[in-house]
């Protein structure tokens, strides 16, 4: 009975966990949206006539973060910012969470090295290397900087929340899981530390719900601009945004070191930052250099580090065992710590690279050494490119999917342009890759069925800059049928139903046939605020069977539909979520 309790007692901590990376609004302020822009005094005048008011900025990324005061307010205020020409890029804010601990066993002192130590063979390392003059910024919930194993081993910090600076004897409200992750990276004492010379830098993203993508960016760019050699971030979610991607493309632009967690679902799932370009994600491995059940997977996590029952500090002189990819995250920032200390240049794609060489090597993964780690050799310098993506045919359909393939290692990487077609990848393997741009987004169309362009590219450490592409974004329909009289009918905007009777303001209808043959409709020039929707008028008196064939963003598909007899509205099929991005 008691064995069976126990096993209810994980699933449960699991299903929580799992819930706690599911997208959702920010708690204050739950309508919110987040806008790059080219020209603040346009856009803040816009801003205003939409409703909306500033509640962060981010000078250094030209990045705002703005309320409105509903759903609806909000999704059609980013329908018509995204479309301006001194907007970078419009998005809903969303949250990210704290990876929280799978299982939490409180200890009393305890004394000696931890199991994960040992298995580093961090002894060995230590004999050469222990963190010294280097700063690991732990972007976390706020650390109990009077903790006796961390007490002194801090600089100047940064509270994203308040914007302001964190003092070195600061008494903000303090939580159990940025201590636990500081403890790691290190502490001095009982639980000492992957790296006891370095310095902590407390970047309070979590007080206690997510500051927000504006605000962390923002904080982000703090920690680099004030001397972080390394970002530790044990936390994420599954949505991707630019307002993110450009505060991590700052720091990996400045060799900082990005170190983050893969998440604790125990599946292969995507979470960012840990997902993005030149972060090293980190998975959890057991005593037996396995990965752990709880420990996310797949292309982007390249090594796992320990992360089950690890010792370390907590709030109050306290100390307990925890598993997570939270803990697994900062013991990689540590090994990063002892290379920096050795070569100040060393970059995140050297420090993953050196990690995989010293280490215990799986089919997709491997599990870190510490000591074989500070015995590998560097190697090349990361390889850089900054894409300009162009449209042909000027439909205002802008924001694109880029994935790059290493041809050789087949190691992969995505992004998604801005809506000036501007992409970033840093701290990537260097050598040959495929290139592949896809159109723009469609929720219901995977990125890879939507490629229009592909090319091949050698990238080096000498970053690669305006590597121009044209993308060709394209929505065109057609529909064929046997007898009697069908129109295809779209409906652009807020405007009302229209077919070939009518004729289309974005786009052009073929002509009409009133007994059976073939109609299209092609979008053309300009550009459309809300979804494409698109329908089918049967003007006979009984069910007509007709065949659709959809070519969207370089995706086709085909499709057969039963048109039932239609009054003032059309049947309506389906709707383009991608044309007047």
């Amino acid at each position: 009975m008691k064995r069976t309790t126990y096993i209810l007692f994980l699933l449960l901590l699991l299903f929580l966990s799992s819930c706690s990376q599911r997208p959702r609004e920010l708690a204050s302020g739950l309508y919110r949206a987040n806008i790059g822009y080219n020209d603040l005094s346009l856009l803040e005048e816009k801003i205003t006539e939409l409703g909306g008011e500033i509640v962060t900025q981010a000078v250094e990324l030209k990045q705002l973060e703005v309320e409105f005061l509903s759903r609806e307010a909000r999704a059609q205020a980013i329908q018509k910012l995204k479309i301006l020409p001194y907007t970078r890029f419009v998005e809903s804010a969303n949250s990210r969470s704290i990876f929280p601990p799978i299982v939490q066993v409180s200890s009393i002192k305890v004394e000696g090295p931890g199991w994960h130590q040992e298995n580093l063979h961090l002894a060995q390392a230590w004999e050469k290397l222990k963190g010294k003059d280097t700063i690991v910024a732990i972007s976390d919930s706020f650390i109990d900087m009077s903790h006796p194993d961390l007490k002194g081993r801090f600089v100047t910090g940064y509270d994203a929340k308040e914007g302001k600076e964190i003092p070195t004897n600061s008494n903000l409200e303090v939580a159990d899981h940025g201590t636990h992750v500081a403890g790691i990276v290190a502490a001095v004492g009982s639980a000492e530390g992957i790296a006891p010379e370095t310095k902590l830098m407390p970047i309070r993203i979590f007080a206690p719900e997510y500051a927000g993508d504006v605000s962390v960016a923002k904080a982000l760019v703090w920690a680099v601009d004030h001397g972080a050699d390394i970002i530790n971030m044990s936390w994420g979610g599954p949505i991707y945004s630019i307002s993110l991607a450009e505060a991590l493309n700052y720091a990996l632009s400045k060799n900082v070191i990005l170190v983050a967690a893969a998440g604790n679902e125990g599946i292969s799932s995507i979470s960012y930052p840990a997902a993005h370009p030149g972060v090293i994600a980190v998975g959890a491995t057991n005593p037996y250099g396995n990965l752990t059940w709880f420990s996310n997977y797949g292309r982007y996590v390249r090594v796992g580090a320990p992360g089950n029952r690890i010792f370390s500090s907590l709030p109050n002189s306290d100390y307990a065992f925890w598993d997570g990819t939270s803990m697994a995250t900062p013991v990689v920032s540590g090994i990063a710590a002892l290379l920096r200390e050795e070569n100040k240049d060393i970059d995140s794609y050297q420090v993953l690279s050196r990690l995989m060489a010293g280490g215990q090597s799986h089919e997709r993964w491997t599990a870190v050494d510490a000591f074989g780690t500070v015995e590998a050799k560097t190697g090349e310098k990361a390889a850089c490119l900054k894409l300009i993506v162009q449209e042909s045919d000027k439909t205002g359909a802008r924001l694109a999917d880029i994935y790059l393939r290493h041809k050789k290692s087949n190691w992969r990487y995505w992004l998604k342009a801005d809506t000036s077609g501007r992409a970033e990848f840093w701290g990537l393997k260097p050598g040959l890759y495929e290139i592949s741009v896809a159109g723009p987004e469609t929720p219901k169309i995977d990125p890879e069925d939507r490629v229009v362009v592909q090319k091949e590219l050698e990238l080096s450490s000498e970053c690669t800059f305006s590597e121009i592409v044209e993308l060709k974004t394209a929505f065109k329909l057609s529909m064929t049928w046997q007898s009697d009289d069908l129109d295809l009918a779209i409906k652009e905007g807020n405007w009302n139903w229209i077919s070939s009777k009518d004729g289309a303001k974005f786009g052009s209808f073929s002509e009409d046939m009133q007994d059976g043959g073939e109609e299209n409709y092609s979008f053309g020039g300009g550009i459309s605020e809300t979804p494409l929707k698109f329908g089918v008028y049967n003007r006979s008196d009984k069910e007509i069977k007709a065949k659709l064939r959809i070519i969207e963003n370089g995706h086709e598909r085909n499709l057969e539909i039963t048109v039932p007899v239609t009054k003032d509205e059309p049947f309506e099929v389906d709707e383009i979520y991608v044309l007047g991005n």
